[in-house]
């Protein structure tokens, strides 16, 4: 079996140091003029959902939209499996030092293959931007299907990995 050596590389993270920030401008000021990834998402207005502001490294530039987890020291990353992190929700916006998440309630999502009968199943979150009805190895459930919006689209009832609620999947 060949081992891969190479680092790992995220393409939705952008640091601090790459960024010169203006006389009198903070790195957070200047990203604001100079847009980044981002990844669009549309919530459900629900009656059960909630955000949470969580520590976040002060030399990372997360993206928006991006599923977010927290890792050993309860730091908010970029959810990737296999990073050995849990998962959290999905970043609504970040300062220096704390990121704002969505840690319960409905999203759009792309989900390959989703059909109307398929409400009330899993899905699981293995990047950023990666969804599935299958559990992947590493991949962490974070929620489950309310119904399908469209082909391939679901609205998807999620909740941060240590909410024992229920979910909701009124419609």
């Amino acid at each position: 079996m060949k081992m891969n050596l190479q680092a790992f590389q995220d393409p939705f993270l952008r640091r601090t140091d790459s960024i010169r920030p203006r006389p009198g401008c903070t790195v957070f000021d200047e990203i604001k003029l100079q847009p980044g990834p981002t990844i669009p998402r549309t919530f459900e207005h629900v009656a059960d959902q909630k955000q949470q502001q969580l520590p976040k490294c002060q030399d990372e530039i997360l993206t928006p939209g991006a599923a977010v987890g927290l890792d050993e020291k309860n730091v908010i990353k970029h959810f990737y499996k296999d990073r050995n992190l849990r998962f959290v929700g999905f970043l609504a916006g970040q300062t220096e030092l704390i990121a704002s998440v969505k840690v319960r309630g409905s999203i759009l999502l792309r989900l390959e293959g989703v059909k109307p009968e398929d409400r009330g199943k899993p899905v699981y979150c293995s990047g950023p931007n990666e969804f599935s009805l299958t559990p992947g190895n590493g991949a962490a459930e974070v929620g489950v299907v309310r119904y399908q919006e469209r082909d391939n689209f679901a609205a998807v009832s999620f909740r941060r990995f240590d909410d024992e609620r229920p979910l909701n999947l009124k419609l």
